[in-house]
This record gives structure tokens, sequence and C-alpha cells, in this order.
């Protein structure tokens, strides 16, 4: 008899309208009607199984190869104060005070310093920021 209400052998209220159900049937019932019955086939049916996908040494998009082979150097000059150096870098990169306090000196005292080791992208938008603050970084490949 459940199956019969949905498949319109029994009267039901309000305009009758073809509905497509589950797996491509047709049915003849109330908006209602076919919300029930597609929502009893849901929760009749069997959770979908989940499948192991393939690994990391089968999946072609993952290399297994480092990616972080670029290097972001920022090189002294004699424009900025170092105030704003250490400013900046906490900018970009999010740095604590302490940490960016000590690449700056490191760039005054030594010339350069390696601020970090990233993948091309991330390199190139690091070094284009710096320059954006008028400090002078270049990009270097990781040897």
């Amino acid at each position: 008899m459940f199956l019969n209400i949905f498949r319109g052998t029994l009267s039901s209220r309000g305009p009758r309208q073809s509905v497509i159900a589950s797996a491509g049937q047709a049915c003849s019932c109330t908006s209602l009607m076919c919300f029930l019955y597609l929502l009893f086939v849901i929760l009749s049916s069997d959770p979908p199984q989940v499948l192991p996908g393939p690994g990391p040494a089968s999946d072609p998009c993952i290399s297994l190869k480092p990616e972080d082979a670029y290097l972001v150097v920022c090189w002294d000059d004699p424009v900025n104060l170092m105030d704003y150096v250490t400013h900046v870098f906490q900018k970009v990169f999010g740095w604590s005070q302490e940490r960016a306090h000590r690449h700056m000196l490191e760039v005054h005292e030594q010339g350069k310093s390696i601020l970090t080791r990233e993948s091309l992208e991330k390199a190139e938008h690091y070094v284009h920021q710096l320059q954006c603050y008028h400090l002078q970084a270049t990009l270097e490949t990781y040897a």
C-alpha cells in the first residue's frame, strides 16, 4: 500500500505532477509525497562505501621531491632604516619582533640574509612584496 500511494494508484490531495524519482523512474504524485518517497529510498538504501584513494606514490600530481627549492634573499641598502626593515619583515612574513630584528641585523652586518626557503610561487610572492616596500630582495635557487 505504501508504494501504491507513491505510484499514484491511490488518490492524493492537490494537483498531480510528474516528477523524476530516484533511479530515473517517473512518479505521478504531489511534491510532498515525492519528497517523502525520496527520503524513504535514501534512508532505506545502504550507506555509500568509501574506497581508498591512490597513495602519494601512484598519484602523478603529488611530487615526492622537495618543492622548497628557492631562497628569498634580502640585501643591505643604505636607504632604509633598521626599524623600517624590521617592520616590513613582520608584515610580509608575519614574524615576531625578535625574529624580524635578528634577520634585519644579519642584513645590516653581513650584507644579506636568507629569509626563507619556499616553492617558486611563494618565493616570487615574497620577493615581490619586499620589493613593493622598496627593499632589495632577490630569488635564488637552493643548491
